[in-house]
């Protein structure tokens, strides 16, 4: 089928969904009869509405020819390969299909039970009790169905969505310049049916994350708060403090706050004081404007310039972070060292409190992905726990559901090269995918790479030890094979330690991120999209979704 032909076909279907959505949603009778309606039934027709309207909402992006989606057939063709239009099309197939069905169901007037049987004679009682049960058995089934196809309904408009998603963000980053890209995503999120669909702040976020990678791009075109800059001893009580970060004292409200330091020299445009201070401005901005809690992500206040120590310090409020007015900061990486230290007395975390945290970090990291950007800094000692007290003598009063990431100054958009950052330090390159060890990595960095990353975080999760006590100790040395680490690695995720402790379906997980390839997650190579929608897709389900599922049948 050539791209105009697929076009009208899309439309069409659309077009259809929408007339049988209206057909259920103008429906003024109960789907039940009167008698058999509780309040699990009224929950079910109320989830049926909300998913023929999420259908509705969704159709009518294609129809309205909103954000080009099929309005330009050039422009629609370059945003989407002959996959990409064979999964759209039975994506809307299926919809149509689906309520197709639950519209039949719905016209069944005859339905046994929705008038009163008449009164039969006494020797007609058992039929009468014969008929009701068949009634009741009919209903029942009917019940079940529409509890199916609801459910698949749901699966096949999440998948709607984020295709229709994706094609929006891949149209907006192929325009001609980067100020029609930054105008393409204003208009998504200025339209109200795409802010009902939550893509409002993604699209916002995705202006900013375009603003980091060219910060000599119009400030008056970015949703960026004037605010943002603060006075230079804003902080206090940060003394000589010359680690990553560090807690102190806002001077203006008097609140508690952690700092993030940006050294100048981790610049990739360090000469160029001025580029540097937009992209400080821009990543604070990225992490100033509210976001999905699942991105655990801390909301900046602005961020001041240490010039003393040639850095800027991106400022958190830690009342956003926590309930405890003087909660104290911990890494997972110390919590993690306390457990495996011999005599420490400190227990290893419950079941269910692994497999949340595990849940949490990668669905948080779908979620930066999501947005075109890459952490490049994934590591234990980059997740922070804030707790009441900050002793480490108990695991039960750490929140490990409420996880939050640091570690920014590495982090980037994908489309812009990686900074080849040297770290000599061996600990960290066991995080490090292969292919970025040394002072010239043989790759530019890419969302693989953060995924091979979380794959050794999830192998912490489920040995309940930091990595550098699990692997072979020449391994933590100078000097070891990046190659002999990766396979050191798969190892210990098929390991029986793993397995017994956390299950087969984690184990799998582990194996699948730390094997970091596309191929693995079931993308061909060369096949993918520019914005990774097809890897991000197979991330969600084979790795958030197993992840989620696991953590509801502890």
């Amino acid at each position: 089928m050539d791209i105009a032909g697929f076009v009208i076909s899309v439309a069409g279907l659309a077009i259809q969904l929408g007339e049988i959505g209206v057909e259920i949603l103008n429906s003024r009778k109960a789907w039940f009869p009167e008698g058999v309606s509780d309040i699990e039934i009224e929950r079910l027709e109320l989830a049926i509405r909300h998913e023929c309207e999420q259908t509705q909402l969704l159709s009518s992006l294609i129809t309205k020819e909103k954000f080009g989606l099929t309005g330009n057939t050039f422009e629609f063709e370059k945003s989407m390969g002959h996959k990409d239009q064979g999964i759209l099309f039975s994506i809307l197939d299926q919809l149509f299909r689906i309520w197709t069905d639950v519209n039949e169901l719905r016209k069944k007037q005859e339905i046994p039970g929705s008038s009163k049987a008449p009164t039969l004679e006494t020797r007609d009682r058992e039929l009468e009790g014969a008929i009701v049960k068949v009634q009741k058995l009919r209903l029942a089934t009917d019940i079940d169905r529409l509890r199916v196809m609801l459910r698949t309904a749901s699966e096949w408009n999440d998948r709607l969505e984020r295709r229709l998603r994706a094609i929006t963000w891949i149209r907006a980053l192929s325009m001609p310049s980067l100020e029609r890209s930054i105008d393409n995503l204003s208009t998504v999120a200025n339209d109200p049916e795409a802010e009902r669909l939550g893509w409002k702040t993604p699209a916002l976020l995705r202006q900013l994350v375009l603003a980091v990678g060219n910060p000599q791009l119009d400030r008056s075109l970015l949703s960026i708060p004037s605010s943002l800059k603060l006075l230079d001893d804003c902080v206090s009580g940060i003394g000589n403090a010359s680690e990553g970060i560090a807690t102190g004292l806002n001077k203006i409200d008097r609140t508690r706050v952690f700092v993030e330091f940006l050294p100048y020299n981790r610049s990739p445009v360090r000469n160029d004081e001025d580029m540097v201070l937009r992209r400080v401005e821009q990543l604070t901005a990225l992490l100033h404007l509210p976001k999905d809690s699942a991105f655990r992500l801390p909301v900046a206040t602005g961020f001041y310039n240490d010039s003393n120590r040639a850095r800027y310090g991106i400022v958190f409020k830690i009342s956003n972070l926590t309930i405890y007015p003087m909660a104290k900061m911990i890494s997972l990486q110390s919590i993690l060292q306390r457990i495996a230290q011999h005599g420490s007395g400190m227990h290893r975390p419950s079941l269910n409190s692994r497999f949340k945290l595990a849940y949490k970090l990668a669905l948080s990291l779908s979620k930066i992905q999501s947005i075109g950007w890459v952490h490049q800094g994934i590591r234990s000692e980059n997740i922070l726990f804030w707790t009441e007290t900050g002793t480490l003598a108990e695991t039960k009063g750490i929140p490990f559901d409420e996880p939050w990431w640091i570690g920014f100054g590495s982090s980037r958009p994908d489309t812009i090269p990686s900074a080849a950052l040297y770290d000599e330090n061996p600990i960290r390159n066991l995080y490090r995918h292969p292919a970025r060890w040394g002072l010239h990595p043989a790759e530019r960095f890419n969302k693989l790479h953060d995924i091979y990353s979380l794959g050794v975080v999830l192998l912490e999760i489920g040995c309940c030890s930091p990595v550098s006590r699990i692997v072979r100790e020449e391994l933590t040395k100078p000097g070891a094979s990046s190659s002999a680490v990766m396979e050191d690695l798969l190892a210990l995720s098929r390991h029986a330690r793993v397995v017994d402790l956390m299950g087969e379906r984690f184990a799998r997980v582990v194996e699948l991120c730390l094997k970091s390839s596309a191929s693995e997650f079931g993308v061909s190579e060369g096949v993918d999209t520019k914005d990774d929608s097809l890897l991000q897709a197979a991330f969600l389900e084979r790795v958030v979704k197993v992840l989620s599922d696991a953590t509801e049948a502890v």
